[in-house]
């Protein structure tokens, strides 16, 4: 049996022969929660232990699972507090084991009863200057081996570079950061997401272009996120204050007056683009059971009227929802056929769900986070290899006739949204540097590593 975790969703299950996945744990709106992973098998095969990531800090850490247990009845008694996710590794005593998990930077192994499936003891330190957040850096095999990089690639910066068609850098905007999404609405005003270096909390920044000036967009420990700028200076936000899974937010990209709460649900949901007259928002609506949804609101209505109406609510899992500049036809990514792939589907306010419109396949080889043109008469996107893709467009007011993708050049981007396209045909993109690469960092392994332990 394999386990595996996935963005905004439980884990899943499914054979190793193959078959369709099925669910093995259910996010809890609740306590937050916004994803499940990291799992790690202990000797029975049937148990395993795996991190529950949430908003609320008082939730998050690794906990026990079984293949027994239904996805909604898991057990929710926390083993290991807030960290990367522990791996079990095994001893030549088969009723005691280990935890391996990380603890400010060191990598701690901690006694684990695989019987009576509980800690059995203190934790103790096996290693030092763990590379440190995401999935756990560091395995040990059931011969004592144990193997765990060292350094900082989550503290290594990206940098906000422009490109230009050929690839060529023109320019960096600010200072190397723990940049994440990346868009813009005019050449004058940037959003992007940032990560807290002490607490790697994501918080949604804006800066001036032409004076190069950043500023936090909420004050706060509180995360916020995936900032999507309207032409008059609106930012819509996802935003978790307690109790809430992840909420759209509304605030002057100014920073003046209070954030105020646009839709409020149990799921977590992502702002994606607000279109070019202002009039709609979409966003992406990650349901623990049926996967990510595309929904729009009417931002033009009185508030009141404001409700979201579904865009793309089906089986497959649809994100990164962009409007055209004339606001007829939505670019998006989808994973319906097995493989994520760029596709643009007619907006009609009056006629939604979209399935009645035209639907048009934009990538053939796998692509995803679509961009349009600022004319409308081209769509770009990220090939499976980080290529930089352009098609031609044909538009006119009831039809769409895309072309032959064509690539620009090559790109190393992180985030969600980890590009946008301006004006003038520049595109910024927050880029990885070499030294930002965890492939860059050193390996150490420890020989025998359980004889430390008893000393």
């Amino acid at each position: 049996m394999i386990i595996a975790g996935t963005s905004f969703t439980g884990l899943v299950r499914v054979p190793e022969a193959g078959g369709a996945p099925a669910p093995l744990t259910v996010l809890d709106s609740s306590r937050q929660e916004t994803s499940h992973g990291n799992p790690s098998f202990l000797p029975d095969g049937r148990h395993f232990v795996y991190s529950r990531i949430s908003f609320g800090a008082e939730n998050n850490g690794t906990y026990l699972g079984s293949l027994d247990a239904k996805p909604e009845q898991q057990d929710l008694k926390r083993l290991l507090g807030p960290g990367s996710g522990a791996v079990y590794a095994s001893s030549s005593d088969p009723s005691m084991g280990y935890l391996l998990f990380e603890r400010e930077r060191a990598l701690m192994a901690q006694p684990f009863d695989t019987r009576r499936l509980e800690l059995a003891g203190d934790a103790a330190p096996v290693g030092g200057d763990l590379n440190t957040g995401g999935s756990p850096s560091y395995s040990a095999s059931t011969t004592g081996v144990l193997a765990y990089r060292t350094g900082s690639a989550t503290e290594a910066s990206t940098r906000l570079i422009w490109f230009d068609r050929q690839g060529k850098q023109l320019g960096q905007v600010g200072a190397p950061a723990l940049y994440g999404d990346v868009s813009f609405a005019d050449g004058k005003r940037l959003v992007v997401t940032q990560a807290d270096p002490r607490t790697r909390i994501t918080h949604t920044w804006t800066a001036d272009l032409p004076r190069g000036v950043f500023s936090r967009l909420n004050p706060g420990e509180t995360l916020d996120t995936s900032g999507a700028l309207s032409p008059d200076g609106r930012i819509a936000f996802t935003f978790a204050p307690a109790g809430a899974a992840g909420d759209i937010y509304v605030r002057l990209a100014s920073g003046v007056g209070q954030a105020e709460l646009l839709h409020k649900s149990p799921t977590v949901k992502h702002p994606n683009h607000w279109s070019l007259d202002g009039r709609f928002l979409i966003y992406d609506d990650h349901h623990p059971t049926q996967r990510t949804d595309l929904w729009i609101i009417p931002m033009a209505a009185p508030g009141p009227d404001r409700k979201p109406i579904p865009f793309l609510v089906t089986p497959a899992d649809e994100t990164f929802g962009q409007f055209s500049p004339d606001g007829k036809w939505v670019a998006y990514d989808s994973d319906e056929t097995g493989r994520r792939e760029v596709y643009v589907q007619g907006f009609a306010p009056d006629r939604v769900p979209a399935a009645a419109v035209g639907k048009w396949t934009i990538s053939s080889a796998g692509g995803s986070r679509p961009r349009w043109r600022r004319d409308g008469k081209e769509i770009f996107y990220i090939a499976l290899d980080r290529k930089m893709m352009a098609v031609p467009l044909k538009t006119t007011a009831t039809t769409f006739e895309p072309g032959v993708a064509v690539p620009l050049f090559d790109t190393n981007g992180m985030g969600f949204q980890p590009y946008d396209v301006a004006a003038d045909g520049r595109f910024l993109i927050n880029t990885v540097t070499e030294a930002a690469t965890p492939n860059a960092l050193p390996i150490t392994v420890v020989l025998n590593w359980m004889t430390g332990l008893k000393k």
